[in-house]
């Protein structure tokens, strides 16, 4: 947790995964306005690594009423 009040947070989070497939790396280049990373035909799909923060805030009931993510990702060989 980067910081909280009564009613929220600020958090930094880490992922690193895997692709499981070409339909699903290409689904996700084109989600992020990326283009796909050189990969000569045959290479094995690439880990991906993202790094983010995220802001939440919260009602009395504790149902979130804000979330926002910011995230940046970069490729990687398996």
């Amino acid at each position: 947790m980067l910081g909280e009040t009564p009613t929220g947070g600020f958090a930094h989070w880490r992922v690193d995964y895997q692709v499981a497939s070409e339909e699903l790396f290409e689904i996700w280049a084109r989600s992020t306005g990326t283009g796909l990373p050189d990969r000569a035909p045959g290479d094995p799909l690439p880990r991906m690594m993202l790094d983010g923060t995220l802001l939440a805030r919260f009602d009395s009931s504790g149902k979130a009423t804000e979330v926002r993510i910011w995230w940046h990702s970069t490729a990687r060989k398996p």
